[in-house]
């Protein structure tokens, strides 16, 4: 009777064990799937952040040129060439 209740308490205790890891790895695999969906979000974020920045130093470098300062100048403070006639319509 003793070998018996001993038995079936190692069968209890294994039991307990099984389900508590199978338990375990269901949480764990729901929390691998939500990281490796989070990692795929940051991962596009990142190439369109870095797209941005391209576009960003694109335009930088187009503004340190001749033509970019005279751009700025022309549109931004109003200035004009030497010589240049400016016209503007009477609505605006």
């Amino acid at each position: 009777m003793k070998k018996f209740k001993l038995s079936l308490l190692v069968k209890l205790i294994v039991l307990v064990v099984v389900v508590y890891g199978t338990f375990t790895l269901v949480d764990m695999s729901k929390q691998l799937s939500a990281q490796k969906d989070e990692a795929a979000a940051l991962t596009a974020l990142i190439g369109r952040t870095e797209g941005e920045n391209a576009q960003l130093q694109e335009d930088i470098d187009a503004l340190n040129t001749e033509r970019g300062t005279q751009d700025i100048a022309r549109n931004e403070l109003g200035l004009v060439a030497p010589g240049e006639i400016i016209f503007r319509e009477a609505n605006r």
